[in-house]
């Protein structure tokens, strides 16, 4: 029995309607009616009747005829339908494909009535039909959207992007599309499905709610992939599939998850967050204030500009904080497991936990003032709490400011304050939390 009809084998159609506030305010009124039955949206989507799996390929056409477009460009509103449509599949898995004519979604101008006047009683200014059928998993709640159709009123004044106070184009195509991928309205104003919406943009509930339908966005082929993403509006979150990919952000802040194989990841601009947790990975942060996560296999990462935060997996990781406040930490946090890490602060005051395994600290000349301990709560605002540095096990590579005769003018740089080791030769400053400086011996340091 289909749950959202209540029949035994059914084809249904859900109905969402939206209102304007007159078309000359940036905040509109949007309200939800049905035309027969109260359809519970989160129920039906596109692609196989499963959440999280993918929507396959949806087509969609675009016609404009009717509108009133307020002396812009018919090619902005082309542009800001196309801009809708990759905003949604810009942080899920959602494939979209522009066709001319029939489409799995039609986008048109509501039709006028004998009258003349719109289809579209009183404000309302958008409303989105869709169709659906029980899925080949019939019973589990989950129904399967065949088709849908979007409406556009041809009564008010329309801006591509709501210029000039004018309404949005966007704004509201950026609405209706969302109800036909499966999601109903909120109350929340930051959400573009809230009703009212005063937002031109997905919030994190709308990219929340669209992802418990549909997973994160994947990338590549599942083979061996050379990718630079485009700029795709909020949320440009990019899942890779399996293979030894390489893949390039965007100037946004960026969230980025390898796949299975040896990747290599960048970010490049924004405050990006990269993770990749298996195989032998690449990891550069590039511009702003970047989160690294690494896993099981080896990391090679280089936070390069901005404060950021690198974090290691059980293997033996190189971690390189490069320019600002860096944190970086060699091991997960409580790990069982851990490697011999290799970290370097860079330019800039870091904090830098190696983990477990027998890991090595690396400074060169303008290295900051860098502390080694045991870091908490580092997402937030990271301190140091006890000692990380083992003598015997880890070590200080200093090779880049002291060669190896010149051990006893380097110690000469080390004193014990509060019970910490701390070095101080003009240029650097290196604190070891909870060591003497009497605890360390020639085989602690790498010259």
């Amino acid at each position: 029995m289909c749950i959202l009809c209540g029949c035994d084998d059914c084809t249904g159609e859900g109905f969402l309607a939206s209102s304007g506030g007159g078309g000359t305010s940036t905040s509109y009124q949007l309200i939800t009616t049905s035309a027969a039955s109260s359809i519970p949206n989160s129920n039906v989507k596109w692609g196989r009747d499963v959440l999280g799996t993918g929507s396959g390929e949806i087509t969609w056409s675009l016609s404009l005829a009717g509108l009133q477009m307020s002396g812009y460009a018919e090619s902005l509103f082309v542009a800001a339908a196309e801009a809708a449509f990759a905003a949604w599949a810009s942080v899920a898995n959602l494939t979209f494909t522009y066709v001319e004519g029939d489409a799995d979604i039609d986008v048109v101008t509501a039709r006028e009535t004998d009258e003349g006047l719109s289809i579209l009683a009183g404000e309302t200014v958008g409303v989105a039909y869709y169709s659906f059928q029980n899925g080949e998993r019939a019973g589990d709640g989950i129904a399967e959207i065949t088709e849908a159709e979007i409406y556009m009123d041809l009564a008010p004044a329309w801006s591509p992007n709501g210029e000039e106070g004018i309404l949005s184009y966007f704004g509201v195509l950026l609405h209706e599309i969302g109800h036909t991928l499966g999601l109903a309205h909120v109350n929340d104003r930051d959400q573009i499905m809230n009703t009212p919406i005063s937002t031109n943009a997905l919030g994190d509930g709308d990219i929340a709610g669209i992802r418990a339908l549909y997973g994160f966005r994947e990338i590549g082929t599942g083979g061996n992939d050379i990718l630079t993403l485009a700029l795709q509006g909020a949320g440009n979150d990019f899942l890779a599939l399996g293979g030894d990919d390489q893949i390039t952000g965007t100037s946004i802040a960026d969230r980025i998850f390898g796949g299975a194989g040896d990747d290599a990841l960048n970010g490049a601009g924004g405050n990006d967050l990269l993770v990749d947790t298996s195989g032998k990975n690449t990891i550069v942060g590039g511009d702003g204030g970047d989160t690294i996560i690494g896993g099981l296999g080896q990391l090679d990462a280089d936070g390069q500009e901005g404060a950021d935060i690198l974090i290691g997996g059980i293997g033996d990781d190189t971690l390189n904080g490069g320019n600002g406040n860096d944190v970086l930490r060699g091991d997960p946090s409580g790990s069982y497991f851990g490697g011999s890490d290799r970290l370097t602060g860079g330019a800039g005051d870091d904090l830098l936990e190696g983990g477990r395994g027998a890991d090595v600290f690396v400074f060169t000349s303008g290295s900051g003032s860098d502390t080694i301990g045991r870091i908490t709560d580092i997402s937030a605002s990271p301190v140091m709490e006890g000692q990380d540095f083992l003598p015997g096990v880890d070590q200080i590579d200093l090779s880049a400011i002291y060669t190896p005769g010149q051990f006893d003018a380097m110690f000469s740089h080390w004193a014990t304050s509060s019970g910490d080791a701390l070095f101080d030769n003009g240029d650097i400053l290196i604190r070891v939390i909870g060591v003497a400086h009497t605890d360390l011996s020639a085989g602690d340091f790498i010259l």
